[in-house]
């Protein structure tokens, strides 16, 4: 069977468009093995496409998840995948009724893709990049954020090298800038603002309460800041170095409640790299977005006043009730697209979320506006539930403990929303048509 040779699923979402799925993907999807196949197959749900061995399903509604979930994996899956189903079809033909486990899960596929992948002497960008997209298994993540980031060179044989360099560099930055806060009142006003607002880092996980943990926190914001004096620290950087911590810290800790370690018992030189690590990463982060956080944040700005026109679209009752009640988008969304709407989710939700962004081409904090925007409507039917504006702004600034329970799962609804809006609204009219929204208030 060729790769190009596969069947159509309907998708209701955006009216008039199909896309092409190959057998494998609707079997682990949807978890099918050969039997449900055969009995569908038997009642004309299914038909055999002539002798190739596919099948078609004619207008099969799909959700977004699906859609969106498929959708960047399908070109880069390989023949010996669909070579897999037809021995699992010829070994289920000859083994009987009985049950036969599924040959292979989508799980365990991407996993040998990874390991294929990043065994290779020199890492293809171009697929790693596609495949990080729709989520990397955690025990590739920290590599595959390091590539992504541009910290890590894509060749093997540099690696080693470079981490030593640049690992000894953070250190001598240490040196050199840690211990002059005190020689201007500038810079110790920023070394104070960056240890007040530590402590608030999640402020419920033991973790961040740590005195080891806050002094490499403190470390590494107050020599960003002094290294990047047109940007310097704003409140909420802080809360984007937690992802790369968490994720470094996890390759050391593996089988421990990272959330409770104690890590004065950690070794110095591993917390230090790790610390090296954290600063690099959320140096290119930062340099992808820095609009967001120079005088006046107009990155942010803009944002807003995007938000403002995409909720007026796709869910005009709900921006009619925030306006009827005097909610000022910026009185709710500021902190979402500062803080990357990292306070507003478990980690499990901003690991799977940080995936797409750090594989992202283009500018990632475009998504993020659609991400905010189905997060918004998310909360849709709860916010019209509220008639008073105290208690619409209490339930948008306090839905962290809604979210406690959430996985990646619910985090791919807001990812496949968000994809089919900017696929729709990007590159429409209404980029030409955003409101400008006073931002004095900040």
């Amino acid at each position: 069977m060729s790769q190009s040779q596969g069947f159509w699923i309907y998708s209701d979402v955006v009216p008039g468009r199909f896309k092409e799925v190959f057998v494998y993907d609707l079997v682990t999807t949807r978890r099918y093995n050969y039997q449900n196949i055969e009995k569908r197959k038997r009642s004309g749900d299914l038909k055999d496409k002539e002798k190739t061995g596919t099948l078609k399903i004619a207008e099969a509604p799909v959700s977004a998840y699906e859609e969106f979930s498929g959708s960047k994996e399908i070109s880069s899956e390989s023949s010996d995948v669909i070579n897999i189903y037809n021995e699992h079809l010829e070994s289920s033909k000859n083994s009987g009724p009985c049950e036969v486990p599924a040959f292979y899960s989508k799980q365990e596929i991407k996993l040998k893709k990874f390991i294929s992948l990043l065994n290779q002497s020199q890492v293809d960008f171009e697929k790693l990049r596609e495949l990080c997209w729709s989520g990397i298994p955690s025990s590739f993540r920290a590599k595959c954020w390091m590539l992504l980031s541009g910290y890590l060179p894509s060749k093997d044989s540099r690696r080693e090298e470079t981490l030593l360099r640049k690992r000894e560099e953070y250190k001598n930055y240490v040196k050199k800038y840690f211990s002059t806060y005190k020689q201007s009142k500038e810079n110790e006003a920023i070394y104070h603002q960056i240890k007040i607002d530590i402590p608030r880092t999640d402020p419920e996980v033991p973790l961040f309460q740590q005195v080891k943990v806050q002094e490499i926190y403190l470390r590494i914001l107050y020599v960003w800041a002094i290294r990047h004096p047109a940007t310097g620290y704003v409140q909420g950087i802080n809360d984007l170095l937690t992802p790369f911590f968490y994720v470094f810290l996890s390759e050391e800790v593996a089988d421990e409640d990272i959330y409770y370690r104690d890590l004065s018992l950690l070794d110095d030189e591993i917390l230090f790299t790790i610390e090296a690590d954290c600063y690099w990463c959320l140096s290119k982060l930062l340099g992808r977005i820095h609009d967001n956080y120079t005088i006046s944040q107009p990155g942010i700005q803009r944002k807003i006043n995007k938000l403002f026109a995409l909720i007026k679209v796709v869910d005009e009752s709900l921006h009619q009730h925030l306006e009827r009640f005097g909610v000022d988008y910026l009185d709710f969304s500021f902190r979402w697209m500062n803080c990357l709407l990292i306070r507003e989710l478990p980690f499990p939700c901003v690991a799977r979320m940080f995936d797409t962004y750090l594989a992202e081409t283009e500018n990632f904090i475009e998504l993020h506006l659609y991400i905010c925007g189905a997060f918004l409507v998310r909360w849709s039917n709860e916010i019209k539930k509220e008639t008073d504006f105290h208690n619409i702004i209490t339930l948008l600034q306090n839905l962290k403990p809604r979210t406690a329970r959430w996985s990646e799962s619910e985090m791919e609804l807001l990812l496949a929303q968000a994809y089919v809006w900017k696929s729709l609204y990007q590159k429409s009219h209404l980029q030409n048509s955003w409101p400008e929204i006073s931002f004095n208030k900040i």
